[in-house]
C-alpha cells in the first residue's frame, strides 16, 4: 500500500503530564480537594478522600488474592458509584478491569471469560444469577464471585451462598502487609473493549493506559474540561464511550460522577444534577428535542427559534460562524429553554455511536446548546472533535492532538497515533491486526476530509450497499436520513444491496408509540399498533421528509415496520446501539422480500 494522499495533525498543552497512567491521575485528584464529592447514586455517595481511601484498601486486596500487574477482573455491574469504585481499585493494583453487559447471554459471558482469563467477576446483588451463569458458560468453577454489600446485605438478598461480599474483601484488603504495585506504566493495559459483535465473535480490545490518557489530554486541548465539574453516568460501561466520557474523565480531571441507574429517571436526573458536560447517543438528543419543542412552543418563543434557525443555517451554508447583536439577544430570550432542560451550564455537549438527525443538531444549535460530533473507535478510542468556535454539524470534527487521519485510495478512513490500541487478545478466532506496515489502523469507515481539515464520515467500507442498478449507498445516508424524522423512529436498517431500490426496517420508540396511542385513540400492543394504517401514515410522512434530502438513488421506496421493540443487547442491536444487520436481514426476510414483489 503506498502512503494516503491526505493527513493532519494538531499540538497543544494539557494538564496531564508525560508518563501519568490513570492510577496517577486519580490520586493527584483526590489529592486536591479531598472533601468534594466525586461519586454518588442511588447506593451511595462517597468524597474524593473515601473514594481514594476505598479504592486504595481494594487494590492491596486483589494483590492479596493474587491479582498482578495484567490480571484481569470482569465487572457486571450497571451506572453505579461502585462501579466506578471497584474499576479504579482493580487500576490501582496494575489489574484490567473490564465490563460485562446484564443483558448479554450467558454463553457470551462465558467466551468473554475465556477470552480474558478473568478469574473474579465483581457484580450486584441482582447480577449474581448472571455471573454464576457466566462462570458456568466459561466451564471454569474457579472463578470468584464478589457481590457488592456487606455478607449480611447478601444473605438478606439470597445471594450469599457461594459468594464473597465486597465489604468482606476490603475488610481484608486492610489487614493485609501487600507491597504498593507502583504507579504503573503507560503501556500497561488499562482495560478491555469487547467489540459488539454484530457479526462473529466478539474481538477483545486491548486498551493502555497511554492511548486513554492521550486521548484525555487532546480532548482537553479540542474542548477544555472544567476541573471539578460535574457529569453523568448512564450509558453501558463495556463500551469505551461511556467509559471515556465519565470514569475516565472523572479520573483525570475531578469531575463528581452522578450514575443514573435507571434510564426512566434521566431526564430527570440532567434536570437536578444541571451537568458541566453532557455525552449522550442521538436517541436521547431526540427526546430532549422533543421536550424542547414543547417548551418553545409553550413559551410563544417559535419565531425567535426560527430565526435563530436561520442563523445557524447560514453559518453552517458559509463556514462564517460568529454572533451578531440579534443573535445575541435571541439566545438571552431562549435561555429559560435551555435551563427547564437542564443543560445552561454545561460547557460542552457531544454526541457519538449513532448517525444524529440533522434537524436536532440544528435546533440545539439554534437554542444555544451545540451538540458536536465525535468519532473514535474501540480501537482508536477519541480520534476527532468538533471545534465549538467552530462547529460543522454534519462533520464528526478535526483530528485531535497526537492523532494523524488520512484518506486512503478507496477512501477508507486511516488513522495513527498514540491512541491506537494495543492488539487484539489472541484466541480462536482472533483477527487480522488492521495496523499496516505504515502504523497506519485500517479504519473500515469510509469518508472525507475537507478543506478546513474536518472529517466527514460516509459509511462502512463492508456495509457498502451496491444496488442492482449498479449505484453505491452508504446505509448511513439513508438511516441518518430518517432517524429523527419522526418520534416514533427509533432504528432504522436500510436495505438495498443487489436490490432494485431502497427499503428499511423501522424499529419504533417506546414511550414515543404510547404517547402517538393515546393521542389517537390507538388501542392494542407493538404487534398489533406496528400495523396500524396511523402509525404507518406516520411513518410515511417521515419517509417523504426523509426522501426530500436524499439522492434519488438513495430514496426509500417502501419499508417494514417491526413488530416488537428493538433492545440494547437484544437480537436486533447491540448494547452500544450498533445494527446486527444480517440478524435483521434474517428475521423480517419474508417482509423484506414482500416489498421487492
Amino acid at each position: 500500500m503506498t502512503e494516503p494522499r491526505t493527513s493532519q495533525t494538531t499540538d497543544g498543552p494539557s494538564r496531564i503530564r508525560s508518563g501519568d497512567t490513570l492510577g496517577t491521575l486519580f490520586l493527584r485528584s483526590a489529592a486536591e480537594d479531598p472533601t468534594a464529592i466525586a461519586l454518588s447514586g442511588d447506593s451511595a455517595t462517597f468524597t474524593w478522600q473515601q473514594y481514594a481511601n476505598r479504592a486504595s484498601s481494594l487494590a492491596a486486596r486483589w494483590r492479596a488474592l493474587g491479582l498482578g500487574p495484567g490480571g484481569v477482573v470482569a465487572l457486571l455491574i450497571g451506572p453505579s458509584p461502585e462501579f466506578h469504585l471497584v474499576d479504579t481499585s482493580v487500576l490501582l493494583a496494575r489489574g484490567v478491569p473490564f465490563s460485562l453487559s446484564p443483558e448479554d447471554p450467558a454463553d457470551r459471558h462465558g467466551l468473554l471469560l475465556r477470552l480474558s482469563t478473568a478469574r473474579v467477576i465483581v457484580t450486584a446483588p441482582e447480577h449474581v444469577k448472571v455471573a454464576r451463569a457466566a462462570a458456568a458458560a466459561a466451564g471454569d468453577s474457579g472463578v470468584r464471585i464478589v457481590v457488592l454489600g456487606s455478607p449480611q446485605a447478601a444473605s438478606i438478598r439470597g445471594v450469599a451462598p457461594g459468594t464473597t461480599s465486597l465489604e468482606e474483601v476490603e475488610q481484608a484488603g486492610r489487614a493485609s502487609e501487600v507491597p504498593d504495585a507502583g504507579p504503573g506504566d503507560p503501556e500497561d493495559i488499562a482495560t478491555l473493549i469487547f467489540t459488539s459483535g454484530t457479526t462473529g465473535t466478539p474481538k477483545g480490545v486491548r486498551l493502555s493506559h497511554r492511548a486513554i490518557v492521550s486521548s484525555l489530554a487532546a480532548t482537553d486541548v479540542i474542548a477544555p474540561i472544567g476541573i471539578g465539574g460535574r457529569v453523568l453516568s448512564f450509558l453501558p460501561t463495556a463500551h469505551i464511550a461511556e467509559r471515556f466520557m465519565s470514569h475516565y474523565q472523572g479520573l483525570a480531571f475531578r469531575l463528581s460522577i452522578c450514575s443514573v441507574a435507571d434510564p426512566a429517571t434521566l431526564y430527570d436526573e440532567v434536570l437536578r444534577v444541571r451537568p458541566d458536560r453532557f455525552f449522550a447517543v442521538p436517541r436521547v438528543y431526540e427526546k430532549l428535542a422533543a421536550t424542547a419543542h414543547r417548551l418553545i412552543e409553550q413559551a410563544g418563543l417559535t419565531a425567535t427559534v426560527d430565526a435563530s434557525l436561520r442563523h445557524v443555517r447560514r453559518e453552517q451554508e458559509t463556514g462564517q460562524h460568529g454572533s451578531t447583536d440579534d443573535h445575541d439577544q435571541r439566545l438571552a430570550v431562549l435561555a429559560p429553554i435551555r435551563a427547564e432542560l437542564g443543560l445552561e451550564r454545561t460547557e460542552y455537549r457531544g454526541v457519538a455511536t449513532a448517525p444524529s438527525s440533522p434537524d436536532v443538531l440544528e435546533l440545539f444549535s439554534a437554542i444555544g446548546l451545540p451538540v458536536g460530533k465525535i468519532w473514535g473507535m474501540s480501537e482508536a478510542i477519541m480520534c476527532t472533535m468538533n471545534l465549538p468556535e467552530k462547529l460543522k454539524l454534519s462533520s464528526v470534527g478535526v483530528f485531535l492532538d497526537g492523532v494523524e487521519g488520512s484518506i486512503d485510495t478507496d477512501g477508507e478512513i486511516l488513522i495513527r497515533g498514540r491512541n491506537l490500541y494495543s492488539g487484539y487478545l489472541p484466541g480462536p478466532d482472533t483477527p487480522e491486526d488492521p495496523v499496516d506496515e505504515h502504523g497506519w489502523l485500517h479504519t473500515g469507515d469510509l469518508g472525507v476530509i475537507d478543506e478546513d481539515k474536518y472529517l466527514y464520515v460516509t459509511g462502512r467500507k463492508k456495509d457498502l450497499m451496491v444496488t442492482a442498478t449498479g449505484a453505491n449507498i452508504a446505509p448511513a445516508l439513508v438511516e441518518g436520513a430518517l432517524v429523527g424524522a419522526a418520534d416514533l423512529v427509533a432504528h432504522v436498517m436500510a436495505v438495498a444491496d443487489r436490490r432494485r431500490f431502497v427499503t428499511v426496517v423501522v424499529g419504533l420508540d417506546e414511550d414515543a408509540l404510547t404517547e402517538f396511542a393515546s393521542v389517537h385513540g390507538l388501542e392494542g400492543g407493538i404487534a398489533q399498533l406496528s400495523r396500524h394504517p396511523t402509525v404507518h401514515q406516520e411513518i410515511e410522512r417521515a419517509v417523504a421528509e426523509a426522501n426530500a434530502h436524499l439522492p434519488k438513488a438513495a430514496r426509500i421506496r417502501g419499508f417494514v415496520v417491526a413488530d416488537r421493540f428493538w433492545k440494547p443487547g437484544g437480537p436486533e442491536i447491540t448494547p452500544t446501539m450498533k445494527l446486527r444487520r444480517p440478524a435483521v436481514l434474517e428475521e423480517y426476510a419474508d417482509q423484506i422480500d414482500a416489498l421487492y414483489r
